[in-house]
């Protein structure tokens, strides 16, 4: 392993859960306090945070540290990540860009397929 595939892996994590947990990079940076160019650039191995960066990290994804070191697999396991989801990422970036009216009527779809 390179001297930049930990910080580019690790960065690929937080944004696989960032993503998964529907956050943007400036809401998550925003909780955490940092600036959201300093997200951006560690999600792209560029920056390699502070201990207590990727502490704060943690909290606000909802994970346990460990987990974002956990390079074993390119993707995140469902359960992992987000236990409750039902749409993969390709989904949900899908519905960021939908319309107001096309996500009410989804909203309508679903409502009736789970009566």
């Amino acid at each position: 392993m390179g001297k930049k595939a930990v910080p580019r892996q690790l960065g690929e994590k937080i944004k696989s859960y960032r993503k998964s947990q529907r956050l943007s990079q400036f809401k998550l940076a925003e909780a955490i306090g940092i600036n959201p160019k300093y997200l951006s650039r560690i999600e792209v191995g560029e920056a390699y945070p502070s201990l207590k960066t990727l502490e704060k990290i943690a909290v606000a994804l909802k994970v346990p540290i460990k987990n974002l070191f956990d390079f074993s697999s390119n993707q995140l396991e469902k359960s992992s990540s987000c236990p409750n989801c039902l749409l993969s990422d390709n989904y949900i970036e899908t519905l960021d860009d939908a319309s107001k009216n096309k996500l009410q009527a989804l909203v309508v779809l679903i409502t009736k397929l789970l009566k």
